[in-house]
């Protein structure tokens, strides 16, 4: 939904608006190197849950938007998203891996791959009706969608971060 943002109001063309995306690759590129060295002082579930929360900042900060936002007024915006995400798949994708037999983590490795991307199919076809059909309105009701999942994903996890504590099982 930022590619739209980014192409109706600063009038970017298709090919800037995705240039417009290098700083958030680039904060994704950095978070996932720094993700290991986050894991081993924070534990997966602490990894995870700073990816979501930072994710989840950066989308409220996204509610301001609207008529008139120029390109660099969402940059903090982005680099959070993308730091948060950058945080989020690695520990995911090493506890998914991590519960599975060794025999068997290319069957996990392609389910957790299967599920992501079959996951983001109903998110972008909501985001991209809400876009077409209310703009603006549209794109702050699938920001509040995004918070609202990202909340519910952070809940699931406190329970296996206070496990890691303890040393129990996750």
């Amino acid at each position: 939904m930022l590619s739209l943002l980014f192409q109706e109001q600063p009038g970017l063309s298709a090919l800037r608006a995705g240039l417009a995306f290098l700083p958030m690759t680039a904060a994704i590129l950095a978070a996932n190197l720094a993700s290991g060295r986050v894991s081993a002082a924070a534990g997966a579930p602490g990894t995870m849950l700073a990816g979501l929360a930072a994710m989840a900042v950066g989308c409220a900060g996204l509610l301001w938007a609207g008529h008139g936002t120029g390109y660099p007024a969402p940059l903090a915006q982005q680099l959070l998203l993308g730091g948060g995400l950058g945080l989020l798949v690695p520990p995911m994708t090493g506890l998914v891996l991590s519960s599975a037999d060794r025999s068997r983590s290319g069957v996990a490795s392609g389910a957790l791959t299967a599920f992501r991307q079959a996951g983001s199919l109903p998110g972008v076809a909501l985001f991209g009706a809400l876009a077409a059909t209310r703009c603006y309105p549209g794109l702050h009701t699938a920001l509040w969608i995004s918070i609202a999942v990202l909340t519910v994903g952070a809940a699931a996890l406190v329970p296996g971060r206070a496990a890691s504590r303890r040393g129990g099982p996750r």
